[in-house]
């Protein structure tokens, strides 16, 4: 019904002028938690669509491909709650912080990346509080995705841009569904 928590997906499109690139998950000011699944690195401008660079991306096989760190590695995977297959990941912090990066975050090296080309970044996303997390690249601001998800969390009355906020200078292309 109206008001309940439903996943949704964010997604960027930037070109990525690197063979391999970490990807970065973490909360920010806050201790989350939000459920992440299905993490996609593809080429090209549609999301899903193609061969997925990222390992284990809707961790099915738990963290494996995934290393957690600082305050982030309180995050687990979870059967509680997935956008598809088994599982999904439960993103949270054991403090609040906004430092992220290799520090402090849920990160994996992708690779096979087509140098110079777009891709697309996408994610699938589920709260049920309010909560502010990030999805980036390493070294390439237009391709971060910093989520603002309201009091209530995920649900069908949010405004059209859902709290999205993307960092998407020149040359970088975004859409939110």
């Amino acid at each position: 019904g109206s008001g309940a928590n439903i996943w949704k997906q964010a997604q960027i499109t930037g070109n990525i002028n690197a063979p391999s690139c970490m990807l970065y998950l973490y909360v920010s000011n806050c201790l989350g938690p939000v459920y992440i699944d299905d993490v996609n690195v593809v080429l090209g401008s549609t999301a899903e669509s193609g061969a997925n660079l990222v390992g284990n991306p809707g961790f099915e096989s738990g963290t494996n491909g995934w290393n957690m760190t600082g305050v982030q590695a309180a995050s687990q995977t979870t059967s509680g709650r997935s956008h598809a297959g088994a599982n999904a990941l439960l993103l949270q912090a054991s403090s609040a912080t906004n430092s992220g990066g290799s520090a402090n975050s849920v990160q994996q090296a992708v690779t096979g990346i087509s140098s110079g080309q777009f891709h697309t970044l996408s994610f699938w996303y589920l709260a049920s509080n309010a909560v502010d997390f990030v999805v980036r690249f390493s070294s390439h601001p237009a391709m971060s995705l910093l989520v603002n998800v309201p009091s209530g969390g995920t649900t069908t009355n949010e405004p059209d841009t859902g709290g999205l906020i993307l960092q998407a200078p020149q040359g970088a292309e975004w859409k939110y569904i």
